[in-house]
């Protein structure tokens, strides 16, 4: 098996539904290869978004923002990233799931996606007006991995991979933006 086959293995297995999600991951080694395959992924995602597909629709402010000097904004962007998987993922999709299960049998696994689905659109409900299809993908699809990432391998995984990915992802957009 490759690697890429065992780090999408967890993630394409059927989600196996918990009491509660967790904060830390019960197999860190399953962990660490979903975050990198993560990470890999959603920096080529974005990277084609905005350089290929939606490059001639992208706001003069956000060419101009990812196309900045790195060193400051790459450590503002990681950190708004963690604030993100504080509201979005340790609180809102936990407190969504934690009110969804209460009505579902038990191994259902509609209460993770809609809790998912619903606490990204509430962190991308901005974006979502002002550029509804590109929003969609940019923001809403991307935020989604990182919901699964929380809840298969623990909040920490998606704590680390997000900000992390600003790492792999800015030096390659403002290269491809300039």
């Amino acid at each position: 098996m490759s690697f890429a086959q065992s780090a999408a293995k967890p993630l394409l297995s059927p989600i196996a539904i918990a009491d509660q999600p967790r904060f830390l991951p019960t197999n860190w080694g399953a962990a660490a290869r979903a975050v990198v395959l993560s990470i890999a992924g959603v920096s080529l995602f974005i990277l084609v978004l905005d350089a290929v597909v939606f490059r001639a629709a992208l706001p003069a402010d956000y060419v101009a923002f990812y196309t900045s000097p790195l060193e400051h904004r790459t450590a503002a962007a990681m950190l708004g990233s963690l604030m993100e998987e504080v509201k979005y993922r340790l609180l809102v999709m936990t407190l969504l799931l934690l009110f969804f299960t209460r009505f579902a049998r038990s191994g259902a696994i509609w209460p993770v996606i809609v809790a998912i689905v619903a606490a990204q659109f509430v962190n991308v409900v901005g974006p979502l007006i002002q550029l509804p299809v590109y929003s969609l993908f940019r923001f809403w699809l991307v935020g989604c991995v990182w919901g699964l990432l929380y809840w298969r391998h623990g909040w920490a995984a998606a704590a680390i991979a997000h900000p992390l990915t600003h790492l792999v992802m800015d030096p390659l957009l403002r290269a491809a933006l300039s």
